[in-house]
């Protein structure tokens, strides 16, 4: 299983649009970082998508906090953070761009 990190700062529609997307049966689950929205993004989120877990930082902390603190919510074996992910809405999951990678080389890489 997979868990999907999307992060976002005052982009409601993109977002919206995105989170809408993202639909497969490997997705554990949705997490969207709101870093800082005042554009209304996580209310509209929570109406759009109740099923998507919502990270609010509060304030803006810049992309990798955001990612990371996305990731740090997730349960799943794999995590996904790379924006240019493309989810089939088939059974199938394709991923254009960097491969997938594991909770543990994630951290590696952060560290």
């Amino acid at each position: 299983m997979i868990d999907a990190v999307v992060a976002t700062r005052d982009s409601k529609e993109m977002v919206l649009d995105c989170v809408e997307r993202l639909r497969s049966p490997l997705l554990e689950q949705v997490i969207v970082v709101d870093n800082g929205s005042v554009d209304g993004t996580a209310g509209a989120l929570r109406e759009a998508r109740p099923d998507a877990r919502i990270v609010q930082t509060g304030r803006p902390e810049g992309l990798s906090f955001a990612y990371n603190r996305g990731a740090e919510a997730g349960s799943a074996q794999r995590v996904q953070t790379d924006v240019s992910v493309q989810l089939d809405l088939g059974p199938r999951f394709e991923v254009r761009g960097q491969r997938l990678q594991t909770r543990r080389e994630r951290q590696a890489t952060v560290q």
